[in-house]
């Protein structure tokens, strides 16, 4: 469940059920006439996806952009494409029916499909790729391999298990295994200097840069010169690798030996894009060193990109770039950081000037990037206050709010404004979006332990079932046990209700809150009364949630919300015992692994959960299993010695 949707930054236009190409380009056409004549809501929806050059002239080809921007598409041939059929829905479809003719003349007209994730469906994270692993299909996957398909990206909340090239190794699939091998190894070929032969332990050298290793790091590259000019998966060279983590010293070795400055990698990023990169709101201890290396790159021939001019203060730079191309300075991208645009960097690395700079250029402040152009739409917007309240830059948030940023904009996945000042425990900042109309949601006030600003909703009765349900969940997961207890006598839901694998899981994420916020007597142990709170209202033990996951399976993989709130084996076991007393079913498989609780324990190396299903009689062999998903082909295959051992003296 996903924290209370707000209203869309920008209302795009809907095509219709059926739509026709010929009655597009006559739009097209119209909208050029009437910009020529100065009509408002032409010159409205021009202004808005689309800068217009310094003339005021528009091209027919700028119009058709136009218009395909406002139905949610990047270009005029992606919706011509769509228009014409080439949908993610129907390239599901016909990825799962295994049509490969189909497949390949979709993607050669909208290779960006490639990666499209959610079934075609906006249902979940699984992507094309995916499905021809889980068919095992070799000539499918190779058709989307050379598309340029990602086979390392999961499935949210266990991504570590569940890329497609993991599932293919785990399953035995190893034809499937060698497809992806050689077909990220031409990649990387293709993207490195001529005539170099990729070594198999340049990823051992990207580790080495990354964990500040350099000693090891520049022993390896001394004994293997041709390493410098070696590219990952990712097109990015040891140099891109050094700049993403402000890794000065391996920037100084690598540029003193003819790293190349100038190389883009697949997204089309330079060592200078990576070394603004490097940073971020939690990472704001690394701007000092990400711009003396930027300024070393520029001594070596690096270019000054839109973002690196944003991160230097280079005004004249960026309305250079905006002059060359009016309005490539807009939109946004998912970053290392998150989804954040140029004003996103000019925030992070403290530019007012940046600001006025970019915003006097026409930039939207709220940054909108529709996240999905199809079936799902979606937004992340109001990145650059988000960044300012979590930075705590007061006269920027400032600013940023004269010049009309809206306070209830939300960061996809990362909540709001408010959230991050009530988690610095800034309280200027908290008044000052308050002061700007910022409206609390559900998750605001549990991760704030606002205990009577909840109660006071109650009290008023504007809220919804669906605004209740959202309460219960934000506080469990925040571990906010006065607001469960204020809220879930009120949530009235039926044993079978959907929501419940959502709702129950929550404490399972073991949140914890910020010291700005935690209580006098707050106890980490609140969220076992939160889990026993929702068993006794009615919550289903063996509710399911996405490709049939289980509370148990939660339970075996998870470690906990971030690094700072691990499970820890003791609390698994608690939870795992207190679902097995409520009657959960430790028999029950998943559909991406095909396995049990147990089985999963095995794969994830939880040698006490084992011992405790053991205990509990959960029987350690399994008839009905797939060869590959049995607890003991798990604890083999993943080296985990001691379970093995257990799981034979239970035999």
């Amino acid at each position: 469940m996903a924290v209370p949707p707000t209203p869309s930054p920008i209302t795009l236009q809907k095509l219709p059920a059926k739509p026709d190409l010929n009655q597009l380009k006559k739009q097209a056409k119209e909208l050029l006439r009437d910009f020529k004549a100065h009509e408002p809501d032409a010159l409205t929806l021009v202004t808005r996806f689309f800068t217009p050059p310094e003339d005021d002239s528009l091209t027919l080809s700028q119009a058709q952009l136009t218009l395909a921007r406002s139905y949610g598409f990047e270009s005029w041939p992606k919706l011509k494409a769509f228009v014409d059929g080439v949908t993610t829905q129907r390239l599901f479809k016909a990825v799962m029916a295994g049509e490969h003719a189909t497949v390949k003349n979709m993607l050669d007209r909208r290779p960006e499909l490639v990666n499209a994730s959610g079934d075609g469906t906006g249902n979940g994270e699984r992507q094309l790729i995916h499905w021809a692993i889980l068919n095992d299909d070799p000539r499918m996957l190779q058709i989307l391999m050379d598309a340029g398909a990602d086979a390392h990206k999961g499935i949210w909340p266990h991504r570590e298990s569940t890329d497609a090239y993991t599932l293919a190794k785990e399953r035995g699939l190893d034809h499937l295994v060698n497809i992806i091998d050689d077909s990220e190894m031409q990649r990387r070929e293709s993207m490195s200097c001529p005539n170099i032969t990729i070594s198999p332990t340049l990823d051992q050298l990207n580790t080495l840069i990354t964990d500040g290793k350099n000693d090891d790091a520049i022993a390896m590259l001394e004994a293997q010169p041709d390493l410098i000019k070696q590219c990952n998966r990712e097109g990015g060279s040891p140099l891109h690798v050094a700049c993403s983590v402000a890794n000065e010293q391996m920037v100084d070795w690598l540029c003193a030996h003819r790293a190349d400055a100038r190389k883009v990698d697949i997204k089309g990023y330079t060592p200078m894009d990576h070394a603004v990169l490097a940073t971020d709101w939690k990472h704001a201890h690394r701007i000092e060193a990400s711009l003396s290396i930027m300024d070393r790159l520029m001594v070596r021939g690096c270019e000054v990109t839109a973002m690196g001019a944003a991160a230097m203060g280079d005004c004249e730079r960026l309305k250079q770039l905006h002059k060359q191309s009016p309005g490539c300075l807009k939109g946004g991208h998912h970053w290392y950081w998150g989804w954040g645009g140029y004003l996103s960097v000019a925030v992070i690395f403290d530019r007012k000037d940046v600001l006025e700079c970019l915003l006097d250029l026409g930039l939207d402040i709220d940054e909108p990037i529709l996240l999905d152009t199809e079936e799902d739409e979606a937004w992340s917007w109001g990145g650059p206050l988000w960044r300012a309240a979590a930075m705590g830059r007061h006269e920027l948030a400032a600013y940023l709010l004269k010049r009309g940023a809206n306070p209830n904009a939300n960061v996809y996945a990362s909540g709001w404004p408010l959230d991050r000042a009530y988690e610095r425990g800034d309280q200027k900042m908290v008044d000052m979006l308050y002061q700007a109309g910022a409206k609390p949601e559900a998750w605001t006030l549990c991760a704030a332990f606002d205990v009577e600003g909840v109660q006071r909703i109650l009290d008023e009765k504007e809220h919804t079932p669906d605004y209740l349900r959202e309460l219960v969940w934000s506080a469990a997961c925040c571990t906010c046990l006065p607001i469960v207890k204020l809220v879930l006598p009120q949530l009235k839901l039926a044993a079978d209700d959907t929501h419940w694998h959502d709702l129950l899981s929550q404490p399972l994420r073991c949140g914890v809150p910020s010291e700005a916020v935690k209580p006098a007597d707050y106890n980490d142990d609140d969220r076992f009364e939160i889990m026993r709170l929702m068993l006794d209202a009615g919550g289903d033990p063996n509710a399911r949630g996405r490709f049939g996951l289980t509370l148990l399976h939660f339970v075996a993989a998870r470690d906990g919300f971030a690094a700072w709130s691990l499970m820890g084996e003791k609390n698994r076991n608690r939870f795992a015992t207190m679902l097995l007393d409520a009657g959960a079913d430790p028999s029950l498989r998943d559909e991406l692994l095909g396995s049990t609780a147990m089985g999963w324990a095995c794969r994830y190396g939880r040698k006490d959960l084992v011992q405790l299903l053991i205990e509990r009689g959960v029987p350690v062999v399994e008839p009905d299993a797939l060869g590959w998903a049995t607890p003991m082909a798990w604890a083999q295959k993943m080296g985990h010695v001691s379970i093995v051992k257990l799981l034979e003296n239970a035999m």
